[in-house]
């Protein structure tokens, strides 16, 4: 996964994930550190991403289920 698409996805999945369970899922997909994960987790809270990046990852999730996944119980 490019680190662009990466970053996007933590962004655009913050809203919708503890950040625990967000760390948890990004694990199961990158196979990065669970630590490491956390702390982009924060760094992208903390900072703005291309709104263009973020739509792009937004409509390729979406073709992949991604309201399912960001769905409320």
């Amino acid at each position: 996964m490019p680190d662009t698409a990466y970053r996007a996805i933590l962004s655009l999945l913050y809203e919708h994930f503890s950040d625990r369970n967000l760390s948890e899922l990004m694990v199961t997909v990158t196979h990065k550190d669970a630590a490491t994960i956390l702390n982009d987790i924060h760094a992208c809270a903390c900072s703005k991403r291309e709104p263009s990046a973020i739509e792009a990852t937004r409509r390729l999730l979406q073709r992949h289920g991604l309201q399912a996944v960001c769905a409320e119980d």
